[in-house]
């Protein structure tokens, strides 16, 4: 199937594995050049690094955190610098953590998936 992403530009959140994965390795068997984005370098590595071998793709591995909005702004950055521009953003950033309903109500205010819930 052809649709029409090649050479466009996508960066895709928590991309090491599961469903982050399948997604970066679908844009780039379509021909997108990827940024893979996830907390844990040696699985992004490896991921990357298959992506590019199995599709020919170009692949951009970043160590980052979605949580943190220093990291955030050094990997657009990043993919801006390697490959002027992003036209796909896959926001495949985890989850709730495993207590979801206790915490609804631990902070009134903040969300309650943050880091300082």
């Amino acid at each position: 199937m052809d649709l029409g992403l090649n050479t466009k530009v996508a960066l895709v959140c928590a991309s090491s594995k599961g469903l982050g994965r399948a997604a970066a390795e679908g844009l780039a068997r379509e021909g997108a050049r990827v940024a893979l984005w996830a907390r844990n370098e040696e699985p992004l590595l490896q991921a990357a690094a298959q992506i590019h071998t199995k599709t020919g793709s170009e692949t951009l591995p970043i160590v980052a955190d979605v949580t943190k909005e220093d990291d955030v702004a050094r990997m657009v950055r990043l993919v801006i610098e390697k490959w002027g521009t992003i036209h796909i953003l896959v926001t495949n950033a985890g989850g709730p953590p495993a207590a979801f309903s206790r915490l609804m109500t631990c902070r009134p205010g903040k969300p309650p998936w943050s880091s300082i819930c």
